[in-house]
């Protein structure tokens, strides 16, 4: 599986959707660390970008990708 390669936005956007769709803070310690390496499993964060993409749906909200989404599943 190849990672998805996301601006910083992106990736606390996505992590912060997935973890309210997840229930990440009812989870075990042992849970969230699965979670979290499931995550890091399928998206990096580039850090040669630092400015929001131009593409964004709205001001300050980037667009959570289905691609990216349907990975964590």
């Amino acid at each position: 599986m190849e990672k998805e390669v996301v601006s910083k936005e992106e990736y606390d956007a996505v992590s912060q959707e997935l973890r309210q769709r997840r229930g990440y803070d009812e989870m075990s310690d042992e849970e969230k660390e699965a979670f979290d390496a499931k995550l890091d499993q399928v998206m990096e964060v580039d850090d040669t970008t630092d400015q929001v993409d131009a593409t964004d749906d709205e001001e300050g909200e980037p667009s959570i990708g289905p691609k990216v989404l349907r990975k964590t599943r």
